[in-house]
């Protein structure tokens, strides 16, 4: 149970100092900040090759930033009539996000408020924006949140299932010569603790999904998995998860999935009458003869 040791204790604790870890100051633009002026001409501003990259604007008045600019709500009228001032956004709370903020907050709340403007004390110093979510310290966050997921799998299978050849019973015949090769590969390296941290993602979703009362319909339950483990892919293998609005807003929703089935995998119970685990019940443990590193359950039994 190494693994497992003050996971549930611990969550907390974790989830709240990661969210300090990680403030929305690390991936805010403070420098070069592209803003408009509050009685510039909108049809300059529209034209204004700096500004074609952004959808928001901070406007200015005087040395204050008193609003945003909402660019696309003009796109299709780069010749609008007026100015700024006709057009902008006053500032309200909704705008603004404290720059020690963590980074889960906006990043759960960025479909809604897209775009934030960064106080820092009693200044406003900067602007985050839902683009900022390809940035290295969101998916350093977003990988932490993921692996926080696989373990709180891997636990509520060890609680469930003490002995291995219940859940390795219920994964097709392929799977489970994988994951015995693999515990192999890893005993021969001194790094195996056990046979489930041999399995790999997807191995620890199919069990949870062939045994579990789970809360939704199994169809819509491995959706959310295969989008969770589609957004661990992409940041471990430094794939883009964010580069468009739609791809952002998906990785949003994959990470308030990712959180729900956190909490969850606490409360969940085993579905006795699951087809799988039935068929399962009487299976026996593999076993490795002749290898003294094997876990307890698989060393082979001395003659009597």
């Amino acid at each position: 149970m190494l693994h497992d040791a003050g996971l549930d204790a611990g969550e907390a604790a974790l989830a709240e100092a990661m969210a300090e870890g990680f403030p929305v100051r690390l991936i805010g633009t403070f420098q070069g900040l592209v803003t408009c002026a509050i009685d510039e001409p909108l049809d300059a501003v529209m034209k204004r090759p700096d500004a074609q990259p952004f959808d928001q604007l901070p406007v200015i008045d005087g040395e204050r930033i008193v609003g945003l600019f909402r660019r696309r709500a003009l796109d299709q009228s780069p010749t609008a009539k007026g100015c700024v001032r006709d057009a902008y956004e006053r500032l309200d709370e909704t705008m603004l996000i404290a720059a020690d903020a963590g980074i889960l907050g906006f990043l759960l709340g960025a479909k809604q408020h897209p775009c934030r403007l960064i106080l820092d004390g009693e200044r406003i110093t900067g602007l985050v924006s839902k683009s900022d979510l390809q940035k290295l310290p969101v998916r350093s966050l977003l990988f932490h949140i993921v692996t926080h997921l696989e373990l709180a799998m891997a636990a509520w299978i060890r609680r469930h299932f003490p002995n291995d050849a219940v859940w390795l019973g219920v994964l097709t015949k392929s799977r489970r010569q994988a994951v015995e090769a693999r515990y192999l590969g890893l005993a021969e390296a001194r790094l195996a603790v056990d046979l489930l941290t041999a399995t790999m993602f997807a191995d620890k979703r199919a069990v949870i999904l062939r045994t579990a009362a789970l809360p939704k319909s199994r169809k819509r339950a491995q959706a959310d998995f295969e989008a969770i483990e589609a957004l661990r892919d992409a940041v471990a293998h430094i794939g883009d998860y964010a580069l468009s609005q739609e791809a952002a807003d998906r990785t949003i929703d994959t990470v308030g999935l990712t959180r729900s089935w956190i909490e969850a995998l606490r409360g969940l119970e085993v579905d006795p009458t699951a087809p799988r685990l039935r068929a399962a019940g009487d299976a026996r443990p593999p076993t490795f003869p002749g290898r003294s590193d094997a876990p307890p359950d698989h060393r082979p039994r001395p003659r009597s």
